[in-house]
């Protein structure tokens, strides 16, 4: 047992109120000051996160042929830990999905009764994830084999000479389980190996984060747009061509091809009435064949924006963030200018070097938003931080009053998952609804949660309609050694209240949310302040309070009734407390 369990594992409590056993191993709702207020079209945020500003030696050798560095098998970091980040994205990398619960929680037992956490025991579940029946069954070429095995094992994009030697390698016989043997028993694994057995829990060494090795041309499968050959740096104005003039013909699509890489130099612009897509439409279980748009340079504006009525289905979009200090609230990944009809659906979307990962923009931003549809993406944000300052990201920020956020996995965002703004001129009335949520190597502030957002100290406070909105069906947990400060705000007083005026919000429900048949590490499960009328009910949530940070109550379901700042039907009872500026 870890030493902060050596009494015993914690009492785990249900929010339906039964008790269960102990279970093993902004666009913010944290401080924030403001620094400056622009239009929706100034700057990259829409206005709100630069109304809303945070306030508060990677392996070095040359690699000339192989691109991995092989040396014996060390055995050295042990401990009884369990890696829950390398877990998580040995899924994500590999099989391209969210770790299902099952696997998870075997997974996290395994090292702990196979001797903990050193080369060996990483070397056997990098090994068996890479070479099952599910991986092998997603029928990848070489080169998208190549690519995954170099993200999920070294940590990295691949190399131009270590990616050659390997597909020359395979094409003269070399068996897939011998290469990826040799990754995970090389010395550049080797050289990961005390970072991902840190022992860190509830600090930044949780997370190993990610890679800066660019990205580089794959070769390319199917029709569709490949970019321009031998001039990589028109590739973005060739592709922004096609789609503009896809928009004047009337609307349509435009097919990447298969492993295409478009490298971006500045915002990338989906029109309206515009599909943009990979050929075969590959699904996050198969982003190592969709066609990818890489962050190339640190500009400080979106990657990719999707206009009204336009569409991003299964494509990559790659912040290409490597570290946490390679940031600014305004590089956001993919931001979507309002409604009706406008989707992302279906894609891969990974460390965002900004304030969000996706972000729907709505009323509050200038463009009506009566329907925007965010679906089933896989988004990771590995490269992210929850420690330290101005390094957080979110996974799903909801501007648009009528959003549908369904069947989404989102893996270490850092901020919040998944959150619901107040809107202006419409109720907020989005639903997000059957959404996964897992803090593995990243803890977060908060799980998925509604944020009626805040004025400058002294101005009175305004209340918000969020009659309508619905968080419903969603799962989330944590791994043994990351937490929720809050796993499901209903209001964000905890946030706001002591610096500034914080806003309230009116009706919501929050329903039927589960942890499925594991836990969250939080300090404080549930907490509604700065909400009334609203519904918190009939929700499965088993949370562990071994969390020490804040001053947020240690408790499953906390409401600030006698304070006015939270009033509807609750169940179970919550503990009434004043939250305000707990986080």
């Amino acid at each position: 047992m870890r030493g902060d369990w050596a009494a015993g594992p914690p009492t785990v409590f249900t929010v339906d109120g039964s008790s269960a056993r102990g279970l093993e191993p902004s666009t913010d709702f944290k401080g924030c000051r403001i620094d400056s207020v622009q239009s929706p079209e100034s700057g990259s945020t829409g206005g709100r996160d630069m109304r809303r500003r945070y306030s508060a030696a990677l392996f070095a050798m040359a690699v000339v042929l192989t691109g991995v560095f092989f040396m014996p098998r060390a055995e050295a970091a042990t401990s009884a830990y369990a890696p829950a980040q390398f877990i998580a994205k040995q899924y994500t990398e590999a099989l391209g999905r969210i770790p299902d619960q099952p696997g998870w929680q075997a997974a996290i037992g395994w090292f702990g009764q196979a001797g903990g956490c050193n080369a060996g025991n990483l070397a056997t579940e990098g090994e068996t994830m890479f070479t099952s029946a599910e991986f092998n069954a997603l029928g990848y070429s070489n080169a998208a084999r190549i690519l995954a095995l170099y993200r999920g094992s070294v940590n990295r994009e691949p190399d131009q000479a270590g990616f050659t030697n390997w597909m020359n390698q395979l094409a003269s016989g070399l068996s897939w389980a011998t290469v990826v043997q040799k990754f995970y028993t090389g010395g550049e694994f080797a050289t990961l190996v005390s970072q991902i057995c840190s022992g860190v829990v509830d600090g930044s060494g949780s997370s190993y984060h990610f890679g800066t090795q660019p990205a580089i041309a794959l070769p390319t499968s199917g029709s569709g747009f490949t970019g321009v050959a031998g001039h990589p740096n028109d590739s973005q104005s060739a592709l922004q061509s096609l789609l503009d003039a896809t928009a004047s013909a009337g609307g349509g699509t435009v097919v990447l091809a298969q492993q295409a890489v478009v490298w971006l130099t500045s915002t990338l612009t989906v029109p309206s009435g515009v599909t943009l897509t990979t050929q075969g439409a590959p699904d996050p279980r198969h982003y190592a064949e969709m066609g990818r748009l890489v962050r190339r340079s640190a500009f400080n504006d979106k990657l990719v924006v999707v206009k009204q009525g336009g569409a991003l289905r299964n494509v990559w979009v790659d912040g290409a963030r490597g570290n946490p200090g390679n940031e600014d609230p305004s590089r956001i990944n993919v931001v979507t200018y309002g409604g009706p009809d406008t989707v992302v659906t279906a894609n891969r979307i990974s460390d965002s070097q900004g304030a969000q990962n996706l972000y729907l923009f709505g009323d509050f931003n200038g463009y009506t938003c009566p329907s925007t549809t965010a679906s089933d993406n896989l988004i990771t944000a590995y490269a992210s931080d929850n420690y330290q300052a101005n390094t957080w990201t979110d996974g799903i920020a909801d501007d648009c009053e009528g959003a549908t956020v369904t069947g989404n996995q989102i893996i270490d965002s850092t901020d919040v998952a998944i959150v619901l703004y107040r809107t202006t001129s419409h109720p907020q009335h989005s639903v997000v609804r059957n959404n996964s949520v897992l803090s593995a190597g990243n803890s977060m502030y908060g799980g998925i949660g509604l944020d009626p957002l805040f004025r400058a100290a002294g101005q009175a406070p305004a209340t918000w309609d969020f009659t309508g909105a619905t968080i419903e069906g969603n799962t989330l947990w944590t791994g043994p050694d990351t937490h929720f400060v809050i796993g499901i705000p209903v209001g964000t007083r905890a946030w706001f209240a002591t610096v500034y005026t914080s806003d309230t919000g009116t009706g919501g429900s929050v329903t039927g949310n589960t942890t499925g048949s594991l836990s969250a590490r939080v300090v404080t499960g549930v907490a509604v302040s700065g909400m009334v009328g609203t519904t918190v009910t009939g929700n499965k949530l088993s949370f562990v309070h071994n969390v020490h940070t804040g001053s947020c109550p240690a408790v499953d379901y906390a409401a600030d009734i006698r304070g006015g700042h939270a009033s509807g039907t609750f169940s179970p009872t919550p503990l009434d407390t004043n939250l305000d500026g707990c986080l």
